[in-house]
């Protein structure tokens, strides 16, 4: 029996499927099958989110799996080393938090050492709230949502909400990014597509529940109300907000224009495309 940490796609409103389903264990990538499920000792044919449970999956042994691991829909998550997170430091800490501090990071049943980055301030004292970014030692496995706490080998010293777990590297102290991470946190589920989608190539629904944090069914509810306000654009099966279709529309027919102008000097990328075409074009 595993005792990692239970995930799925569904968040809380959903059970965790039944026996017999495939899952994910991270953030390993280890693939396996619930062969059988025991709640307080009790087998039972699903479990649900936030329950705990032991699991018995095919083909893996107890040392396959370790502390911190996370039993997972496949293809759902994806194993990070950069998080946004929403950070309050103890009234009680011993001292402030600097600007890179070194800390142990306890989220779930996973603990790393992470660097946190401020980033709107070069230390945070005691009771004082600020935005923050951990770079973790090693990767852990987080959903937009999760709880955290970091501390000192002689105290716990703060803890907060992870954001944004696929987090890219910002500038500090950017208002642009705060606004940000804001979004992020409050926004509706439509704030928070458009959030993760902007820079972006068009991405399917999956890659969206990956990138934006959203559960599943909150993305799919989301998108026919963006596309039908024309904030979103559909191409088949992918989406791109209106926004990062206009500018990719908008270089599209600059290159094309100087294309027409002066046919030998064609853009890199386009030379490309036409040298890495099909035979016999």
């Amino acid at each position: 029996m595993s005792r990692s940490c239970l995930r799925d796609c569904a968040a809380a409103y959903e059970a965790f499927r039944r026996t017999g389903q495939d899952v994910e264990i991270l953030p390993h990538g280890l693939r396996s099958r619930v062969r059988g499920l025991q709640t307080h000792r009790h087998k039972v044919d699903m479990a649900m989110p936030g329950s705990r449970v032991a699991i018995n999956l095919a083909s893996v042994a107890t040392t396959d799996v370790s502390r911190g691991n996370v039993v997972t829909t496949p293809k759902w998550l994806v194993p990070t080393q950069r998080a946004d997170i929403s950070l309050k430091i103890l009234g009680g800490a011993p001292k402030p938090l600097r600007h890179g501090a070194r800390v142990s990071f306890h989220t779930g049943s996973a603990e790393t050492t992470a660097t946190i980055s401020l980033l709107e301030a070069t230390e945070l004292e005691q009771g004082q709230s600020g935005w923050a970014q951990a770079r973790f030692e090693e990767p852990i496995v987080a959903v937009k949502g999760d709880l955290f706490v970091i501390r000192t080998p002689n105290a716990t010293i703060g803890g907060g909400e992870i954001v944004d777990p696929r987090a890219r590297r910002h500038k500090r102290f950017q208002l642009s990014v705060i606004e940000s991470l804001e979004v992020f946190q409050q926004g509706s589920s439509e704030d928070v597509l458009l959030q993760a989608l902007e820079g972006k190539h068009p991405c399917d629904i999956p890659t969206l529940v990956q990138i934006s944090g959203l559960t599943l069914d909150q993305v799919r509810n989301a998108i026919p109300q963006l596309v039908s306000s024309s904030r979103l654009v559909q191409f088949n099966d992918h989406y791109m907000t209106a926004v990062g279709w206009s500018k990719l529309a908008s270089q599209t027919a600059n290159i094309l224009r100087a294309y027409h102008q002066h046919p030998a000097r064609l853009p890199p990328a386009v030379s490309a495309a036409r040298w890495h075409g099909p035979r016999g074009s």
